[in-house]
C-alpha cells in the first residue's frame, strides 16, 4: 500500500508539492543513514554531515569543472570517495566513545566546511557551485521517480541489513555492550562497520540532493544537516527505517508551516521537539505499534 501511495502521489500536484515530496524522500534517505548510527549501533554522531557534504560536492565539483559530466561516473566517485572518507574517518573516530565520539565527529565535519569556504578554486567558496544539471535531463515527475528509486534502494537495502544478523548482534551490542564482548562478538568491528556504511548512505543522500536543488555550498556540511537528521529520528522513531521516513516528513512539513506565519518558527519546532521528546519517547512509530498492542493488534503493524 505504501508503495502505490509513494508510486502515485506525485501525480496531478503542484510542482511546489512535487519538489517537497522529492525533499521527503532526500530527507529520508539520510535520516536512516543517521538511524543506522544512533538507533542500531548507539553512536550519536554531530558530523555526519560530513559525508552529506561530501556527496553534494563530489557531484557539484564534477559538473561545474567539467571532470565529468556521466551520471553513472559521478554516482561511483560519490559511492568511492564517501566510503574511503568512512574508512579513514572511522579509523580515529571509532578510537573514542560517548561524548568525545560525538566531538571528534562534529570536529570533522567543521574542517570539511572550513576547507570547502577556504578552497575557492575548487568548491566556489562562499558562492558554491551552481548551475548543476539532473542527470538524463528530468524534471518534473520523472525526476521525482528517479530519487523514489534511490530511496526504495535504500529503504530495502537498510532494511534487510538491520534485520539480518548484523542488526540484531548491532541492537545486542546497544543495550548491553559487555554481554556481546563476552559472547566474544568484536564490537569495535560492527560500530566501525555501522559507521562506514552510515556513511556511504548519507553521501548518497546528499549527492540527490545537489541535483535537486541544482546548486551545492559550504552549508552542505553545517551542523543544521546533521541536526534535522537527529530531530526527523528522534520523532519518527529510533531503530525503524518507516520513522525516518516518517519523521522526515513531519519535520519538513513543519518547518513548511510554521515558517509561513512566523519567523520565530525555531522556537515553535522546539517546544515541539521537547513535547515528542518528554510524551513520546519512542517517536511516531514506536509509539503506534506500542498502542496498537495495548489494544490487541500486535501482529498488523510492523516496522
Amino acid at each position: 500500500m505504501a508503495g502505490l501511495i509513494l508510486a502515485f502521489m506525485p501525480l496531478g500536484v503542484s510542482a511546489y508539492s512535487r519538489r517537497l515530496l522529492i525533499e521527503m524522500l532526500i530527507w529520508a534517505v539520510y535520516a536512516m543513514s543517521f538511524d543506522l548510527m544512533l538507533g542500531y549501533g548507539g553512536l550519536i554522531s554531530f558530523g555526519h554531515s560530513a559525508f552529506w557534504g561530501t556527496g553534494a560536492h563530489v557531484v557539484g565539483i564534477f559538473i561545474s569543472k567539467g571532470v565529468a559530466l556521466n551520471f553513472w561516473v559521478i554516482l561511483a566517485a560519490c559511492v568511492a570517495s564517501s566510503l574511503v572518507m568512512a574508512v579513514v574517518f572511522g579509523f580515529f573516530v571509532m578510537r573514542t566513545s560517548d561524548i568525545y565520539f560525538t566531538f571528534v565527529t562534529l570536529a570533522l565535519s567543521q574542517a570539511l566546511q572550513v576547507l570547502s569556504i577556504k578552497w575557492t578554486a575548487l568548491t566556489g567558496g562562499i558562492d558554491g557551485l551552481s548551475g548543476i544539471g539532473r542527470p538524463f535531463n528530468l524534471t518534473g515527475v520523472g525526476f521525482y521517480y528517479f530519487v523514489l528509486v534511490f530511496f526504495v534502494l535504500s529503504f530495502l537495502f537498510m532494511r534487510w541489513i538491520c534485520r539480518a544478523r548484523f542488526g540484531r548482534v548491532l541492537i545486542g551490542i546497544r543495550e548491553n555492550e559487555s554481554r556481546m564482548r563476552a559472547l566474544g562478538y568484536n564490537i569495535w568491528a560492527f560500530k566501525y562497520a555501522t559507521y562506514v556504511l552510515a556513511g556511504v548512505f548519507g553521501a548518497v543522500a546528499g549527492f540527490l540532493s545537489a541535483y535537486h536543488n541544482r546548486f551545492v555550498s559550504y552549508e552542505d556540511y553545517s551542523f543544521v544537516i546533521t541536526g534535522t537528521a537527529l530531530l526527523m529520528v528522534l520523532i519518527g522513531g529510533k531503530a525503524s527505517q518507516t520513522g525516518s521516513l516518517v519523521g522526515s516528513v513531519f519535520v519538513l512539513l513543519l518547518y513548511r508551516l510554521i515558517s509561513t506565519y512566523t519567523e520565530h518558527w525555531l522556537l515553535v519546532v522546539g517546544i515541539i521537539f521537547v513535547l515528542i521528546v518528554l510524551f513520546a519517547r519512542q517517536g511516531f512509530v514506536g509509539y503506534s505499534m506500542e498502542l496498537w498492542k495495548k489494544l490487541g493488534y500486535d501482529g498488523i503493524i510492523h516496522r
